[in-house]
């Protein structure tokens, strides 16, 4: 429901600013063409006997043209500054903290995330894009000889902020994710938060944006109960 009441708010704001900018438009072409025809109605109808009162009314036609010209260009640098510049691009700062820990054979890792919008406009969030994706590294089978990339294995990808639907400037919001992976046997686990996220502009159509954080952590120790031994591998089960 609160998109469809976005998208009509959207509609409603376009089509008012684009009422807005074409009266200002027409009111500007309105002047000039007074003044044109008031310089020329003031020429015709001179008395050179007059020279000085003639000059003072000329120049104050001029005057009249260089004020409408000077609203004019205002006017466009107004329009170029707020709405075809970058005042109002999305500016969101992310963050991402990861814990893993290991119990029972089982590894869980938990992530925080925070968005901070410090730009001075709305943020729509889109769930379809955003994402936590998780992955992990077993160990290299069998040991390197030379530096090369890690084969990450992509686990699975989990939503988030999904009470949230936009982000008002200045605003802060949270969201954390608790995740059960089987075993214990990863080297390390790779985490990437993904942001789709859009404004809608006054005279053009919706534009989208994304962030993007990476984290990557070693597996976390095992935690034990009380009085129970230490093992030579933290992560095997006692046979």
């Amino acid at each position: 429901m609160k998109t469809l009441i976005n998208n009509s708010h959207a509609r409603v704001t376009n089509l008012v600013a684009s009422i807005f900018f074409l009266t200002l438009v027409l009111w500007h072409i309105a002047l000039i063409t007074i003044v044109l025809f008031s310089l020329t109605t003031s020429i015709k109808d001179i008395d050179w006997s007059k020279t000085w009162e003639n000059w003072e009314n000329a120049t104050s036609t001029f005057e009249h043209i260089a004020t409408v010209a000077a609203l004019i260009v205002g006017g466009l640098f107004a329009y170029y500054k707020f709405f075809k510049g970058r005042v109002f691009v999305p500016r969101l700062e992310t963050g991402l903290l990861v814990k893993s820990i290991c119990k029972g054979g089982t590894s869980y890792l938990i992530a925080s995330l925070e968005l901070k919008n410090v730009g001075l406009s709305r943020v729509d969030i889109h769930q379809k894009g955003t994402a936590l994706g998780i992955s992990s590294y077993e160990g290299p089978q069998p040991p390197v000889k030379t530096a090369q990339n890690v084969p990450w294995k992509k686990l699975k990808s989990f939503s988030v902020f999904e009470r949230h639907k936009w982000i008002e400037a200045g605003e802060t919001i949270k969201d954390e994710l608790m995740v059960a992976i089987p075993n214990c046997e990863k080297l390390a686990f790779r985490l990437e938060f993904r942001l789709i996220g859009s404004r809608t502009e006054l005279t053009s159509n919706t534009k989208r944006f994304a962030w993007r954080v990476v984290r990557i952590i070693e597996q976390g120790p095992e935690i034990r109960e009380p009085n129970t031994p230490a093992l030579s591998n933290p992560c095997q089960k006692e046979k």
